[in-house]
């Protein structure tokens, strides 16, 4: 494949992991994985290349060091941003002045997409918190029933062992009538 991007499987798979992983750790998880210095230098690794990575993640940290999500507003994403700055600097041999502009480009982008997919998911969220409720309800009743099933059980067989010890009793006077 001349002059075209070259990557083996095994690369593609630990780079969607590590990107999965970061992503994750966006919303959640240490909240440190997903910063450039971090990413970058673990793509770095993945990719190959440990200097490109440190060189690419200390630059694209610097640069995304004061972005915070204040009220609504959502800066650029900076793991999409950069696990593309360190393919297009490793794998395309773009020079690194050069990937980062990109990464820009891809961060902006992907920060849309992903408050996209936030506003449509609030409305699937009114759904699945009626769907959480109905289900809640449900449980409660066939809860609520197996209990009364329970309680019915319990009444049938003590009456079962009343009507045994009575039957007992008659048997033995039965007998004693007989002798």
């Amino acid at each position: 494949m001349k002059g075209g991007i070259k990557v083996d499987i095994i690369q593609i798979i630990l780079l969607a992991i590590a990107t999965f992983i970061f992503a994750i750790d966006q919303y959640s998880l240490t909240e440190l994985l997903y910063r450039p210095i971090i990413s970058c230098t673990i793509i770095g690794l993945i990719l190959g290349d440990l200097r490109t990575g440190l060189i690419v993640g200390g630059t694209y940290e610097l640069m995304v060091v004061g972005n915070m999500p204040i009220g609504g507003a959502q800066p650029p994403n900076s793991v999409i941003g950069g696990v593309v700055a360190m393919v297009f600097a490793i794998k395309a041999n773009m020079g690194i002045d050069a990937a980062l502009g990109a990464a820009v480009i891809f961060s902006v982008f992907g920060q849309y997409v992903v408050t996209f997919t936030f506003a449509m998911m609030s409305a699937v969220m009114v759904k699945a918190d009626k769907a959480a409720e109905e289900a809640a309800k449900q449980a409660a009743a066939e809860k609520a029933a197996a209990e009364e099933a329970a309680k019915q059980a319990a009444a049938e067989k003590a009456a079962a062992e009343e009507a045994a010890k009575q039957a007992a009793a008659e048997k033995a006077a039965a007998e004693e009538a007989a002798k």
